[in-house]
């Protein structure tokens, strides 16, 4: 009997399936997309998810990742992706609201001067965070020009004070304050004439403090004698306990200082906030 003849061939090499590769993420940020989708209930776009892979990427590669308690995306794109901390433990530092600040998707987030802000809760600066004493940081990107005189736009009160008040009215001067409360510890820098932009206000020891605007240093004081450390919690869009700002904050910072990296972080948010953008 003879053998039937099937019209069956093997697989050709053209023909052969392919194995497609998942996109590649960094660690640390797809643990982050798990936030970002418990505190939207939504899922994230490979784009998106892109952008903040590299953003992780391009902070290790400079050597900040590690230095902060908390980062904030304060214009990440979903209603409450913004009070998820990307940097630090997740399940630390979220974002409490109060009074409804309003948040914009690739803008940032908007208190209203009088009643609304942002806290971070549960952070106690110095117990337990990298934010010490004698080597500590706070940088604020603010999105927008709104010139007041008594307008802090972050920090914490009680005790020793952290604060920036990024431009006042009448002098074009900013201001800063941290871990101390004496005036004469303050550090003021003139010639600000708009309060948007990157502030970067880092206490380097017992006695030198120094802030930044974008990419230059603003002002430096080698005098600034460290008090103590603020006993308030701290707020963004004002300061504890009764001080508010009106002012569009972006991208918020807190931990020790990263002195040698201002340029590079500048950048690196830069580059991150245009893919955001981008999107």
């Amino acid at each position: 009997m003879t053998g039937l003849a099937l019209g069956i061939s093997l697989p050709t090499a053209a023909a052969t399936i392919r194995r497609v590769r998942p996109p590649s993420y960094d660690p640390d940020a797809l643990e982050l997309f798990g936030y970002y989708q418990l505190a939207d209930g939504a899922g994230i776009s490979l784009a998106y998810k892109r952008a903040v892979s590299d953003l992780y990427v391009n902070a290790k590669d400079i050597g900040v990742f590690w230095s902060f308690d908390s980062f904030h995306d304060l214009g990440a794109i979903g209603p409450s992706k913004y009070v998820v901390n990307m940097f630090g433990d997740k399940t630390k530092y979220t974002l409490g609201r109060a009074n409804a600040p309003v948040h914009t998707d690739k803008v940032g987030t908007k208190c209203d001067g009088a009643t609304s802000y942002l806290t971070l809760s549960g952070m106690t600066l110095g117990s337990g965070t990298l934010y010490q004493r004698n080597d500590a940081c706070l940088w604020l990107d603010i999105v927008d020009d709104v010139p007041n005189t008594n307008m802090v736009d972050a920090g914490a009160g009680q005790g020793y004070v952290l604060a920036i008040v990024s431009r006042t009215t009448t002098t074009n001067q900013a201001i800063f304050s941290i871990n101390s409360v004496a005036s004469v510890n303050q550090l003021t820098a003139n010639g600000v004439t708009t309060s948007a932009g990157l502030y970067g206000l880092q206490r380097l020891d017992g006695t030198t403090v120094r802030a930044w605007k974008n990419d230059a240093l603003l002002a430096e004081k080698a005098d600034s004698l460290s008090e103590g450390l603020p006993q308030a919690g701290v707020r963004l869009g004002g300061r504890t306990p009764s001080s508010f700002s009106s002012r569009t904050l972006r991208f918020a910072a807190f931990g020790a200082a990263i002195p040698g990296k201002e340029l590079a972080f500048h950048q690196m948010l830069q580059t991150y906030k245009a893919g955001i953008n981008a999107l």
